[in-house]
This record gives C-alpha cells, sequence and structure tokens, in this order.
C-alpha cells in the first residue's frame, strides 16, 4: 500500500481500487501524469565525509545545486488521437504552478515527437531556473519576479 500510494497519492483513485480488490492494486494504480507525487526527502548530513563514508565502495554521481524551484512536469496525453496535450508544473507541495510557468506550458508540447516514447504522458522531476538569453547565464529565481526564459534541469 505504501508503494502504490507513493506512486498515486490519490485516496480518490487508491481506495475505490482497493475495494474491488488489494491483489490487482498494483495493477490498477500507477504512476499518473496529471496527479503529483510526493518529494522524496534527502537526509540532512553534517559533513561531506558522513556522506563519503555512506557510499564508501559504491559509484555514486553528485550534481550541482542550481539556485532554482523543484518542480515535477506533467504532460498528459490528449484523450483522443489528434487532440491537444495538456501540460501541467507542481511544486513539491503539489501545488498547480503552471501559471508561474507559462514558458514550459508553452513550450514542452512542440518537442514531443507523436507517436514518439513521450507522447503517452511523462513527468519530469527537475529544477526550473531561470536563463538570461542577453547574458547567458543562469540567474537566481528570488532576484527575478518574471524570468524571461526558464529552463528545465532533469535530475
Amino acid at each position: 500500500m505504501k508503494a502504490v500510494f507513493s506512486e498515486l497519492p490519490s485516496y480518490d483513485i487508491v481506495v475505490p481500487a482497493l475495494l474491488r480488490g488489494w491483489r490487482r492494486l498494483r495493477e490498477e494504480c500507477k504512476l499518473t501524469p496529471g496527479v503529483p507525487l510526493k518529494p522524496m526527502l534527502a537526509k540532512p548530513t553534517k559533513s561531506i565525509g558522513e556522506v563519503l563514508d555512506r557510499f564508501e565502495g559504491r559509484e555514486f554521481t553528485c550534481e550541482y545545486k542550481y539556485d532554482g524551484e523543484r518542480a515535477q512536469i506533467h504532460y498528459i496525453p490528449p484523450e483522443r488521437e489528434g487532440g491537444k496535450g495538456e501540460t501541467k508544473v507542481y511544486s513539491r507541495n503539489s501545488e498547480d504552478m503552471s501559471k508561474r510557468y507559462p514558458d514550459i506550458v508553452e513550450q514542452l508540447p512542440r518537442i514531443i515527437k507523436p507517436g514518439g516514447r513521450g507522447s503517452g504522458g511523462f513527468v519530469l522531476d527537475c529544477e526550473c531556473v531561470a536563463w538570461d538569453a542577453k547574458e547567458e547565464r543562469y540567474r537566481s529565481l528570488r532576484f527575478i519576479p518574471n524570468p524571461l526564459y526558464f529552463v528545465m534541469l532533469i535530475s
């Protein structure tokens, strides 16, 4: 049940499926574009040494921390062929932030190839950052109330 709810945190969908029988719950309740996921939160550490000790003898990667905003970008495919898909941007608290990121909402459908891998819908877990096209560099979202262009960094 915990695994199902982490992929599909919606009582409106999970409870009726559970009442139909728990044995098919994993088949009926899967990650669904348009239903925001709960964030996987990192555990704070006291030092870099603690991190390195924890991963000793294992391969791992690190990534740069951009000064952006964590987001889930959901592409919901059209219900019928020839219809229009929908793009939603959710915050780490499952708030619909689509109006804050009109560039992403407008541009994402343009890069989806009809019949391609993404055409059935998907969820991107990413960081939204502001890109200053004039200076060709990332900018802090804190200092730009209405950035001209957003970049999605998939993590």
